[in-house]
Order: structure tokens, then C-alpha cells, then sequence
């Protein structure tokens, strides 16, 4: 099997880091109590464009600008808006975040955006150009997720709809989604990936409000916004380094 010949740093370390963003991702996504949570979530985890560009100055030896705080500080300020909630739901969305639950679902989203940003510069550093092995690391990760939902006392409900959309949004999708990030990654093509990760946070809300039926207060979208501009900033630091 030619993806196991893949230098073995790129296999365990990649795949390692593969396996933590989602599971801490879908772990954020369980400790929400309400629907709109997840929005909130959402937009944690997806810190990540900012913290690829900024890690890709230690990990990749990029030189970047003096803008590049100032990017990460704008994309953390978007979560901080959707934290703070608006609205007469205010005091609820608070007492939610500082509780441990809150705190536990803030933390794993906020792993998640750390690993996945890791393992975007690391994928280019240690992998090969020709080839991935984004299908092994999504077998993994298949793994990790069906141990931990051993450990749950919980009752799973299955439908036709569930299993379709299973398919559909968690298999077909995401898998050719991570495959083509992951193939852009290797091959250096940072400068479009950039840019098109610029409009995921809105894109992935107005998506996720649709699927939920949860319609996103004005503090959402301007989390949104602050976030998609703090990758932006971020980005155009590096263009912008002495």
C-alpha cells in the first residue's frame, strides 16, 4: 500500500494531529446544550486560518509583518463578540461559557483550531508532494470517535435521513474536502487556500444556521466577520514582511 511508504513523521505525527482536530471538534460539539452553541463553536475552531499563518512563521520560517498580532488579535475578538452573546439571551450565553461544560466545549474547539493549524504547515514540511494519506487518517479518526462513543451511556436513534446525511455531509464531503486541502497543502498552492479559507467562517455559519434552523444574532455575524478579517489581516502580513 503506497500511503504507508509515506515518511513515517508525516503518517503518526499528521495522522496524530488529523485524529485531535476532529475528535476535539465533534467533543466541542457534544458539550453544547443548545443549538445555537454550535454556531458559536463553529467560529472557535475556525481560528484556524489565523493560526496556520501564524505558525507557519516558526514551523515554515515565513517572515511576516508587524500586522500578524494584530490579525490574531482580531479573529480572537469574533469569538469573544459570539461568546459575549446579545440580546436578552445575554446573561444565559455567559453563565453557559463560564461554566465547565462551557468552558470544556470553548477549550476542545479552541484545540481543534490549534491541531488543524499545526497540521496544515506540518503537512507541507513532512509530507510527500505526490501522494497523502488523508484516507488512513480518516479511518483513524473513524476509530477514536466510535471508542469514545463507547464511553457514553448514551441511546443512538438511526433514520434513513440520519444515515443519508451521514453519507452524504460526514463521509462524501469531508472526505473530499480534507483530501483537496491536504493536496494543496503538499503541493504549495498557500496563496488560493489562503484566500479561499478567508470565507469559510460565513460560509460554514450561514450553512450550519441553515441545517440547525437556528437563526444567528447580530453578535454571530459579527463574530463572523472579525474572524474572516483576522485571517485576512493575518494573510497579508506576510505579504507585508521587511
Amino acid at each position: 500500500m503506497g500511503m504507508l511508504r509515506l515518511p513515517r513523521r508525516y503518517l503518526w505525527g499528521c495522522g496524530a494531529l488529523f485524529v485531535a482536530t476532529n475528535v476535539s471538534l465533534y467533543a466541542a460539539i457534544g458539550a453544547c446544550e443548545e443549538r445555537a452553541q454550535v454556531l458559536v463553536v463553529g467560529l472557535i475552531n475556525y481560528l484556524w486560518p489565523a493560526l496556520t499563518v501564524a505558525l507557519s512563521v516558526p514551523i515554515l520560517k515565513r517572515r511576516a509583518g508587524r500586522a500578524l498580532p494584530l490579525g490574531c488579535l482580531t479573529a480572537a475578538a469574533g469569538t469573544a463578540a459570539a461568546m459575549l452573546g446579545g440580546g436578552e439571551m445575554a446573561g444565559a450565553d455567559m453563565r453557559f461559557w463560564l461554566s465547565p461544560q462551557g468552558i470544556l466545549a470553548a477549550a476542545m474547539a479552541l484545540i481543534a483550531a490549534l491541531t488543524w493549524g499545526l497540521y496544515s504547515n506540518l503537512a507541507r514540511q513532512w509530507g510527500s508532494p505526490e501522494q497523502g494519506a488523508v484516507p488512513l487518517f480518516v479511518l483513524a479518526t473513524a476509530a477514536g470517535l466510535g471508542g469514545l462513543r463507547l464511553l457514553r451511556p448514551e441511546v443512538s436513534h438511526w433514520t434513513a435521513k440520519g444515515i443519508a446525511e451521514l453519507c452524504v455531509l460526514g463521509v462524501g464531503s469531508l472526505m473530499a474536502a480534507y483530501a483537496l486541502w491536504d493536496w494543496g497543502m503538499r503541493r504549495g498552492a498557500h496563496s488560493f487556500l489562503s484566500l479561499a479559507s478567508y470565507f469559510v467562517p460565513v460560509a460554514s455559519t450561514a450553512i450550519t444556521s441553515l441545517y440547525l434552523g437556528v437563526r444567528p444574532g447580530a453578535h454571530v455575524l459579527l463574530g463572523c466577520v472579525l474572524v474572516a478579517a483576522g485571517a485576512m489581516i493575518s494573510r497579508w502580513s506576510l505579504s507585508q514582511a521587511p
